[in-house]
């Protein structure tokens, strides 16, 4: 029996993934802060630490900016750098319906340029800024109340309560939560020591290529796995079919 492999690989495997210092290279606000002096490394470095609302810390060291909109892309654009192999992922996503969604503390001061400039056409949830007198706010109205690291898992479980298998890729403290949801965890920096420590399986993440492999391979055998239930079924049937006939 033919299996439709793209069909089975729709309702069986889903992306989440970070966006700063996953997606890039580097975490772009982290850099940008640093950049215009609204933020000090030691700052940024305390910002990791264990009951930080990063919502609430955004707010706080964007909201000094005042920096011209144009500026600031101009400089994330010449310095952001993309991890290796994102752009090939992207499309594979796209060609076999594989649900790819980019779940970010970032902001679209800096994420809407990028993703611009790389060709990249991907739900993405981050925050809005709003210059103003006042000074540059921040807001996530996408996360509804919720806590970055909540909303992060909770997007995990979408996915796994529509049948999908869900990879999840990170890098941070905010990333926790939704490694221990997922199916397949792809980590690095700081999430990679944690799901170490802690015992949670994972994959270092140095390019999407090994993300890609990686769904390649195990859609393969989640195609077996159909094929021979698909068998067993139609066995049972002509066993029924078998035992109900009469001569």
């Amino acid at each position: 029996m033919k299996i439709d492999s793209k069909r089975n690989f729709r309702t069986k495997w889903a992306v989440v993934t970070d966006f700063d210092g996953t997606v890039t290279l580097k975490d772009v606000g982290d850099v940008l802060l640093i950049h215009f002096k609204a933020a000090t490394r030691k700052e940024i470095d305390l910002s990791c630490a264990p009951g930080v609302k990063m919502k609430e810390w955004m707010k706080k060291y964007f909201r000094p900016l005042k920096i011209p909109k144009k500026d600031i892309e101009a400089y994330v654009l010449a310095s952001a750098r993309l991890r290796g192999g994102f752009r090939e992922f992207h499309k594979f996503c796209a060609g076999a319906c594989v649900p790819l969604e980019i779940v970010s503390g970032g902001v679209d001061l800096y994420l809407d340029c990028l993703l611009k400039k790389w060709g990249l056409k991907v739900k993405a949830f981050y925050g809005r800024t709003r210059f103003t007198p006042k000074g540059l706010l921040v807001d996530y109205p996408c996360m509804k109340g919720s806590t970055l690291d909540a909303f992060k898992a909770a997007r995990v479980r979408h996915y796994r309560r529509l049948g999908c298998r869900v990879a999840f890729c990170g890098d941070g403290a905010t990333d926790i939560k939704a490694a221990r949801a997922a199916d397949a965890v792809f980590a690095t920096k700081r999430l990679r020591t944690f799901c170490q420590k802690a015992g949670i399986p994972n994959r270092r993440l140095k390019n999407f290529h090994a993300v890609k492999d990686f769904i390649l391979k195990n859609q393969e055998l989640t195609a077996t796995e159909s094929e021979g239930r698909q068998k067993k079924a139609m066995e049972s049937k002509n066993q029924l079919l078998t035992f109900c006939s009469f001569p």
